[in-house]
């Protein structure tokens, strides 16, 4: 049986994320509650993810769930892509040297199609 890969999410910090989603957090342990950042009246709740590393959500009232990447892409309406390229942007860096090239690389291909100012 193999590993399952660690994913890109891990990286992300729950906390640090829903800050800049302006989210008001309830309860800093895990589970823990926050505003939602997608409908903005319900409760999301974030939960360990323990088959592929960091957290995920899911609100009750809007329905949204996932990984925290795909919380801040339905947050600010935008592609998995142009989201990573937004946490980028806003600070969030990614830890371990083999994840780290991968974004990297991936900003850098997009950089060559059209520049980040």
């Amino acid at each position: 049986m193999s590993t399952p890969r660690r994913s890109l999410n891990a990286d992300v910090s729950w906390e640090w994320l829903l800050d800049r989603l302006e989210s008001k957090v309830q309860s800093h342990v895990l589970p823990a509650v926050a505003q939602c950042p997608i409908c903005r009246l319900g409760l999301v709740r974030i939960y360990h993810d323990h088959i592929s590393g960091g957290q995920w959500h899911w609100c009750p009232s809007c329905g949204g769930s996932g990984d925290m990447i795909e919380l801040a892409a339905k947050a600010w309406g935008l592609s998995i892509t142009a989201t990573v390229i937004k946490l980028h942007r806003i600070g969030f860096q990614v830890t371990g040297d083999r994840t780290a090239r991968r974004v990297e690389a991936f900003l850098g291909k997009k950089r060559q199609l059209a520049p980040l100012n």
